[in-house]
């Protein structure tokens, strides 16, 4: 997964993007590979949030300390484990009840033994037991369209995410970045299927659809009827094909996902 900051948008299914990523590759260039081989954290609190603070996530990134606050288990267990969200299957508290942690480890620690670090710390306060396995889903599949990309590969300079509801600015990302981004506006996972590689700019405008995530997927390039009159703009199908030269093709695949066993809804006591 690349090291992006994960964006916080107010009301909107846009969540973080790879926030431990980014703490571990930037820990890490900026101290060194010193870390002392730890595999747990150093000094770590984990309670419940503050129930006032509902839709207030706040993220912050020192040397040597990770706080998240406000954040469900099941945002802690995607970034854990290296998953999207979709690919969690457990009760549905695991995406309301929210905590506070605050984790103190070694700085130079790799990104690879932070997440190790974080399953521990889980697996301690809540008792998080869970396991693996494929399960087949509908998904969409990311595709060049027919005619070919209507993108081009991007300039130098600093890579950048800017998310809004019908509107994105991406900045020298990849199609699979984008896919994963697409995800979080979709009724369904998106899977880059492009074969496309390399960085790209781009902008994108749509017409949002509150009903998406209620509509299943009958086969097809995209769920009949969706926003085909939409006054105002194009659909999300429609922009990326006319816009991107990219479509979405609705299918079933195998998919890995995390099943959860157990879970504490209370955690440990620091």
């Amino acid at each position: 997964m690349e090291a992006l900051l994960r964006i916080v948008v107010a009301g909107s299914a846009v969540r973080w993007i790879y926030f431990l990523g980014a703490i571990g590759l930037a820990v890490s260039a900026a101290f060194g590979q010193t870390a002392d081989g730890a595999t747990e954290f150093e000094v770590a609190s984990v309670k419940p949030a503050n129930p006032t603070a509902a839709g207030r996530i706040k993220m912050k990134e020192d040397p040597g300390t990770i706080t998240m606050l406000n954040v469900t288990l099941r945002d802690y267990i995607s970034q854990a484990y290296d998953v999207d969200d979709y690919q969690i299957f457990g009760p549905d508290w695991l995406g309301s009840d929210r905590y506070d942690i605050v984790a103190r480890f070694t700085p130079g620690t790799p990104k690879e033994r932070l997440l190790v670090m974080w399953q521990k710390l889980l697996a301690d306060r809540f008792k998080l037991a869970l396991h693996r396995e494929k399960k087949v889903m509908p998904v969409y599949a990311l595709v060049v369209a027919k005619g070919g990309l209507k993108i081009h590969k991007a300039e130098e300079g600093e890579s950048m995410t800017r998310i809004g509801r019908g509107h994105m600015v991406l900045r020298r990302v990849s199609l699979s970045l984008l896919a994963e981004i697409l995800s979080s506006q979709m009724d369904h996972p998106v899977l880059d299927q492009t074969g496309v590689e390399g960085l790209f700019d781009i902008t994108l405008d749509w017409v949002p659809d509150d009903t998406q995530s209620k509509m299943g997927m009958a086969g097809g390039d995209r769920p009949s009827g969706m926003l085909a009159n939409a006054p105002d703009g194009l659909s999300i199908f429609d922009a990326l094909q006319e816009k991107l030269g990219l479509k979405l093709q609705t299918k079933k695949e195998a998919v890995e996902i995390l099943a959860v066993d157990h879970a504490e809804r209370v955690p440990t006591e620091n």
